[in-house]
């Protein structure tokens, strides 16, 4: 009987470990990064496209506005590296680009 009790012990102590890995693991996978708009000119949409879908811009980021000299943080849960960038300024400008974010988390939109 003790020898099943210690096996429980050792299966619910790996089953936890299991689990926190897996919480782990599912939370490393967002994107998380950084607009910073350095022009004299409000953004009022961003969109970010994973590149391998570079099909369109989709819908705008939730909450996209970035002002005139402000920055903003995005995350995309369940993300990936490489993202095509679409800015929408509000004199209508448009301005798309492509960012690699595992390697810099920040992009700067301006000079």
């Amino acid at each position: 009987m003790a020898v099943s009790n210690g096996l429980r012990r050792v299966s619910f102590a790996f089953a936890t470990l299991a689990l926190c890995r897996f919480a782990l693991a599912a939370e490393a996978d967002d994107t998380t990064f950084v607009i910073k708009n350095t022009t004299g000119t409000d953004i009022v949409e961003v969109y970010a496209t994973p590149s391998h879908h570079s099909d369109g811009p989709g819908q705008p980021l939730p909450k996209s506005a970035v002002p005139a000299g402000a920055s903003v943080k995005f995350t995309i849960v369940n993300g990936n590296c490489a993202y095509e960038l679409w800015f929408v300024f509000v004199d209508g400008h448009k301005f798309h680009t492509t960012m690699d974010f595992c390697d810099f988390d920040t992009y700067v939109v301006g000079p």
